[in-house]
């Protein structure tokens, strides 16, 4: 009982150090995940507080620039002619000193940025948060500007498209309207013309006298020689009316509404004066044939009973 006591040392299997190594790794590994996973989730944290001080400092930044550009435009007098042009000069040289003046703050804010990370160590989360602040600044303030300058032109891009489409209306009522005032002009045109130069004296009938064959050929020859004066006067008289509305259209105000009926006039008076000469000429040879046919019928007519009655 109170003898020597040995121990006898049993070396491990290659099995047990295999595990103990692999649960040492196990553990080593875990841990090391952990750590990784929080310094993660820390750095996260920091840029995400770096990327929102950034972003802050750029939406500050840009609206000390539009104040700034405000005072500085106060004074600033378009060199554009008219009233649109002028408004438009001014919100361009706006815009682009309002971007100047913002890029040039926010280089000023990320220098200043770069400074503060300068004092910690490549370590620190402080240093990263410093210089992710920085970049963001940057960043932001590059995406906010152009944000804006496209938001600018996409608002302006929708008032022109706006004002093209009431302008487009408008010229579809002016140019109805115009079709209407032509319609009406070349009617009291072509009345005037067939009322100067269409004449059918020589084909009315005298039932007492005797009637030549050649009376039909003069009659022919003169109607024709007539509806040639009548068509050649219409399309005269037509040019003459569009030149002179658009002579005085270029001297009215841009915004009279008779300026624009006038300017879009000639187009739809020349369409009309084709339509009324076609017109004119298959109404009018029409008739002329009727009367001819029905002289020429009288003629032969009267000749065979004027040779019987001999």
């Amino acid at each position: 009982m109170f003898g020597r006591r040995y121990v006898v040392y049993e070396r491990p299997s290659a099995g047990e150090v295999f595990g103990s190594v692999m649960v040492f790794l196990v553990i080593f590994a875990l841990i090391l995940g952990v750590a990784a996973w929080l310094s993660w989730w820390i750095l996260v944290v920091f840029v995400g507080i770096g990327a929102v001080i950034g972003f802050g400092y750029a939406l500050v930044v840009y609206i000390r620039a539009i104040k700034s550009s405000i005072s500085t435009m106060s004074g600033y007098s378009p060199n554009a002619n008219g009233a649109v042009l002028k408004v438009l000069e001014w919100l361009a040289v706006f815009s682009l000193t309002t971007a100047q003046t913002a890029f040039a703050d926010n280089v000023s804010v990320a220098s200043g940025a770069l400074t503060r990370s300068r004092g910690y160590g490549i370590i620190s989360f402080r240093k990263w948060m410093w210089l992710i602040a920085a970049l963001a600044v940057i960043v932001f303030g590059v995406a906010l500007i152009a944000a804006l300058i496209l938001f600018e032109l996409g608002l302006l891009a929708a008032v022109v498209m706006f004002l093209l489409g009431l302008l487009f209306v408008v010229c579809l009522l002016y140019l109805a309207a115009a079709v209407l005032y032509a319609l009406a002009y070349e009617g009291q045109i072509t009345f005037t013309v067939v009322k100067k130069h269409i004449n059918f004296s020589l084909l009315t009938f005298n039932f007492n006298s005797y009637v030549m064959f050649g009376d039909c050929m003069r009659a022919a020859s003169h109607f024709f020689d007539s509806l040639r004066w009548a068509i050649m006067d219409q399309w005269s008289d037509s040019l003459t009316l569009s030149k002179d509305n658009f002579t005085d259209a270029l001297s009215m105000p841009l915004l009279s509404l008779m300026k624009w009926l006038k300017l879009v006039s000639p187009a739809p008076l020349m369409m009309w004066s084709c339509v009324y000469i076609a017109l004119m000429c298959i109404v009018l040879t029409l008739v002329f044939i009727v009367l001819w046919i029905g002289l020429l019928l009288w003629t032969c007519m009267y000749t065979v009973i004027h040779l019987f009655h001999k």
